[in-house]
């Protein structure tokens, strides 16, 4: 162990707990130091009157980000925890306007926004069509990419995209999302990922558009044994494994 090199992390949240495995896995003794009675940080849970209460995360998008990191070491989630997805994901209520339910069949949200303003139906589809492309460029070009060589800062795919990709930084998710929706309630359920996150749709760029498609398209999941802290307890587990 004495030749080992070593490595402190302070905070077992997610983050914390996702580097100390790589870091192990790498070759590292890594000690991880948290302040709190256990781990999870934000993605912690409370515990009261015999109920468990998750104290963040309620959603569970993104499921394949999280499969590519546990193949890192040899794991799938299933190893840890079973994925449920939510039908319905969830409902928006409105002032004076009949709630809108969205469910996990793409034909059933497009009917309900047509619904509510004629040929958003078809918009939404469109919007939805390009909130998957500047997700997909979002994780091929930053979240998977080292930048070790010129030839990935700049790639052929970014520069096709770019003139849409950087259009989305320019603007707010408000102003983006009204130019397609004239009704307020549509484009309060397309803004919702901003409040969700605790920002304002008025000053959030419309990068953010890109939560739309998952929650649309890839669709909303919950971990069903333990909540949202079985990612907690995954990351746990792995790292005392190794």
């Amino acid at each position: 162990m004495q030749d080992k090199k070593s490595a402190i992390i302070i905070g077992a949240g997610v983050g914390g707990l996702s580097l100390a495995n790589i870091l192990a896995k790498a070759g590292y003794q890594v000690c991880v130091y948290e302040k709190n009675d256990g781990p999870g940080g934000r993605m912690g849970i409370l515990e009261k009157e015999g109920f468990v209460f998750d104290t963040g995360p309620s959603w569970y998008l993104m499921k394949d980000v999280f499969e590519d990191y546990f193949k890192l070491f040899g794991k799938t989630t299933k190893d840890f925890y079973s994925l449920k997805r939510l039908d319905p994901a969830y409902k928006v209520f409105f002032d004076d306007t009949q709630p809108v339910t969205i469910k996990a069949d793409l034909k059933n949200n497009l009917s309900a926004f047509e619904s509510l303003e004629a040929g958003s139906g078809k918009k939404l589809e469109q919007y939805l069509k390009r909130a998957e492309r500047n997700y997909q460029t979002s994780l091929d070009y930053f979240l998977y990419n080292p930048f070790k060589s010129p030839y990935q800062i700049v790639s052929l795919d970014l520069i096709k995209n770019l003139p849409s990709f950087l259009s989305i930084f320019t603007s707010s998710l408000h102003k983006f999302i009204s130019r397609s929706f004239s009704r307020l309630e549509l484009q309060q359920i397309l803004e919702y990922p901003s409040v969700f996150l605790g920002a304002s749709p008025f000053n959030t760029p419309a990068l953010y558009q890109l939560m739309s498609y998952l929650d649309f398209k890839e669709g909303v999941f919950y971990p069903e044994k333990d909540g949202m802290y079985a990612v907690t307890k995954a990351l746990c587990t792995l790292g005392k494994d190794l």
